[in-house]
């Protein structure tokens, strides 16, 4: 049975949709990023609303379960912010303000290191 071309189109878009949504996917909140981050230490991405407040509950582990020595930094990551924005559309990027959280962030990671 020959597949017809829209078909066979039908097939690759989805493919090409579940591809784009596996990079999109943020472990940490089990859905799409919503701003894209790349953890320094790792190279892993994640959304950074979530990794944020990964990281207030565990300041001295990343989400893959490794303990840093060093105080976890991330930064954006501007490719797969594009891929969200091309393919999910301009709404889908929301930049969280991590303000509060660097402050926070900071003074956990203190607090760890006087009690270590």
């Amino acid at each position: 049975v020959k597949m017809s071309e829209s078909t066979a189109s039908d097939k690759r878009i989805k493919l090409m949709n579940d591809k784009i949504d596996a990079i999109l996917f943020c472990p940490i909140k089990y859905g799409t990023m919503s701003d894209p981050v790349t953890v320094v230490q790792t190279g892993q991405t994640y959304d950074q609303e979530a990794l944020c407040k990964w990281l207030l509950g565990h300041p001295t582990r990343c989400p893959l379960g490794e303990d840093h020595k060093e105080k976890v930094t991330y930064t954006d990551n501007i490719s797969a912010r594009q891929l969200l924005t091309d393919f999910k559309g301009d709404d889908a990027y929301v930049k969280y303000d991590d303000s509060d959280f660097k402050c926070q962030y900071d003074t956990l990671w203190l607090y760890t290191e006087i009690a270590s």
